[in-house]
């Protein structure tokens, strides 16, 4: 090689006035990019030098800012080489300038040649780097539309951002159908780390398949996934992060009905752990061995405000997933975004997460997950269901039928058969909300007159000042003897009812909850003040046992005055008239989670705070869908201590066990119902 000393290369971008100074020493790489410039240069005279520039003997002294120069064309680069003196006292022109022509065309081209072969192996270095890249945007464009995942979460709406988080872009896309996705046959998530068999199943440990890719950053490294054969045909699956035990899960209810499975040959299911990329299968054990759902597809994600699975299933007859859709009983499998909260905006007021699916050979069976977090659940045209909460863990339930009425039983066993109500409840009723006096609730007329009715129902009309639980005596002073009329005849009189509390210090019912503090508190622990028809009012915390007893008596005082013989729960989702609380919500992660429901963007719209705080520590976040279904079963145990008769009670926010009522209640009744 080549060494010595050959002075200063001066690149110079013309369309811009740029000048780059490389210093050039004694390197191989420096006398490559001096000799591949020569054809391009501007030779210079040895003793010559440009402004900032000096080159006494063997030094250098670069005390100048660059060179700008014109050009032909505006985005030409012009390329200067300064010489300097080599060891023997000739610059590199002088010993280029004596080689023969024969000598200078060869080592030209060899130096070239050298060239060539460095930008080769670092254009193939670069290349290679983005290959993985370029590779999976060339599958995007192979992904059928119908095998395609949501990888937009409410927070992409741009090619940049999608393709950043490794998935795919389509621009084109319309309607319901995502831009941004990934495809069913990508293969991220968990993999089988161990497994052992258990009497009951079996127990695994899984581990991320790649640490680094993570859609959110708090999602967990290690899971624990147990797989239960609780019956012949009922099959729970549960996964959750073992090192959090105080992670919220649904509190837990009474599971009974099935014949318990002792040997495999009984079942009527089979199941199926993939390893390297976790997931499981569940096919019927007949002569078909049809598949009935798959999780091996892309997507498993587990982190502390997102969780997400997918099951490919065996045909698109879907029914079922809350009680507030308007699409028909047969869900429409086209990217349809089912979200799951309870609220009185577009009046969803229940939160149902089980599905029942009829197979394509006339089978049925059925899908629950146990989790009360806000969700959606998408329905993919695949056909497969994306199962997306925000909170608590991923435990199914899946019924196997064989029938549709074989997987209602048995979902009912678990979750409890529908109380038998009384006979008069299923006669004919009517109601209004605007009486304003005794007399103008007709029931003379109706006594004389014999008409076919069972139940006449009072509102908030009947309230005094809108307070929950009191009479207005001086509209209604004759109350008592309507009642007494009704049940003459064997006819029955019923109240709505709101579980608002009027915040008032003349309030019986609120000044013993403020006492006894049972009332909904705020992120600060104080109570959570919310906006209502009536004015600002507080809201009763159903998961507190001291509710109970407050209740009761509420109900004893009233009943005194109003014999009712039944209530409906209105309101109960809870609605507000405040968004969260009349001070608002927190800045924290509760209130402002980074993923949002695609119909209900805003959680504590006409509601509480998700941030709000039940007893024993339980966030109104994780317990916001079964607010209802507590404040049921409360009010439920409360009106077995005032009446022993058989009453009515309906709630307008459900979730899955709303139906029955606590024993507590059918032991108080004459005739209860089945169990």
């Amino acid at each position: 090689g080549i060494n010595a000393e050959y002075g200063e290369a001066v690149v110079s971008t013309q369309s811009t006035g740029i000048s780059e100074k490389a210093r050039n020493h004694s390197t191989m790489g420096d006398n490559i990019h001096q000799l591949t410039s020569l054809p391009y240069s501007n030779f210079q005279d040895e003793g010559e030098s440009d402004e900032g520039h000096s080159h006494p003997g063997h030094g250098h002294s670069h005390d100048g800012h660059g060179h700008s120069h014109g050009a032909d064309s505006p985005s030409s680069i012009h390329v200067e080489v300064v010489t300097g003196s080599g060891r023997n006292g000739q610059t590199l022109l002088q010993k280029f300038n004596a080689m023969g022509k024969e000598k200078k065309i060869t080592y030209v081209l060899a130096v070239v040649l050298v060239v060539l072969s460095l930008f080769s192996i670092i254009y193939a270095s670069v290349d290679k780097s983005r290959q993985p890249m370029q590779d999976h945007l060339a599958q995007c464009k192979t992904v059928d539309k119908f095998r395609r995942i949501d990888a937009g979460f409410g927070l992409i709406n741009s090619r940049k951002s999608c393709e950043s988080w490794g998935a795919c872009w389509d621009s084109t896309a319309i309607a319901s159908t995502p831009k941004c996705f990934y495809s069913f046959d990508d293969k991220r998530g968990y993999r089988v780390a161990n497994s052992s068999v258990t009497p009951s199943g079996m127990d695994i440990d899984l581990e991320r398949k790649t640490a680094h890719d993570r859609i959110f950053e708090s999602e967990e490294p290690a899971l624990k996934c147990i797989i239960s054969y609780e019956t012949d045909s009922r099959l729970r699956i549960k996964i959750y992060n073992p090192d959090k035990e105080d992670r919220y899960e649904v509190p837990k209810v009474p599971i009974s009905g099935g014949q318990k499975s002792t040997n495999g040959h009984k079942m009527q299911y089979t199941l199926d752990v993939s390893q390297e990329m976790f997931g499981f299968s569940v096919s019927r054990t007949h002569e078909l061995q049809s598949t009935i759902l798959n999780t091996t597809l892309e997507g498993l994600i587990f982190s502390d405000q997102l969780l997400q699975i997918n099951m490919a299933l065996s045909s698109s007859n879907v029914y079922g997933l809350s009680g507030d859709h308007k699409d028909g009983l047969l869900r429409k499998m086209e990217y349809n975004y089912q979200s799951l909260w309870s609220t009185a905006v577009e009046k969803r007021h229940g939160a149902h997460p089980f599905l029942l699916h009829v197979e394509k050979d006339g089978h049925a069976s059925g899908i629950f997950l146990r989790n009360s977090n806000a969700m959606d659940v998408i329905l993919n045209p695949y056909p497969a269901i994306t199962f997306r909460t925000t909170g608590g863990i991923l435990d199914f339930y899946i019924f196997l039928g064989p029938s549709p009425a074989d997987v209602m039983s048995q979902f009912s066993d678990m979750i409890g058969k529908t109380f038998m109500p009384p006979l008069w409840a299923l006669g004919y009723h009517f109601g209004s909300d605007s009486y304003t006096s005794s007399p103008d609730i007709g029931v003379q007329k109706i006594v004389e007159s014999s008409f076919p009715v069972d139940g006449i129902w009072v509102g908030s009309s009947t309230l005094k000042e809108g307070r929950e639980l009191t009479i207005d005596s001086g509209k209604f002073e004759n109350i008592s003897d309507v009642t007494t009329a009704l049940h003459e005849v064997g006819k029955y009189f019923l109240v709505d009812t709101r579980p608002a509390v009027t915040k008032n210090d003349n309030y019986e019912l609120y000044t013993a909850g403020e006492e006894t503090k049972i009332f909904v508190r705020d992120a600060d622990n104080e109570t959570l003040v919310v906006k209502v028809a009536t004015g600002q009012a507080v809201l009763p915390d159903y998961f507190n046992p001291a509710t109970l007893s407050w209740l009761m008596e509420g109900l004893k005082d009233y009943h005194n005055e109003v014999a009712f013989d039944g209530l409906y729960l209105l309101e109960n989702e809870p609605s507000t008239l405040s968004d969260g609380s009349v001070e608002g919500c927190t800045d924290g992660k509760l209130d402002n989670p980074t993923y949002t429901l695609y119909n209900v963007p805003i959680l504590e719209k006409q509601t509480l705070c998700p941030s709000a705080l039940h007893y024993g520590g339980l966030r109104h976040y994780d317990v916001h869908n079964i607010y209802g279904w507590r404040s049921s079963v409360v009010t439920a145990e409360a009106l077995a201590g005032v009446s022993e008769k058989r009453t009515l009670l309906l709630s307008r926010s459900t979730y899955l066990g709303s139906g029955p009522l606590p024993d507590t209640s059918l032991r108080r009744t004459q005739q209860p119902g089945p169990t």
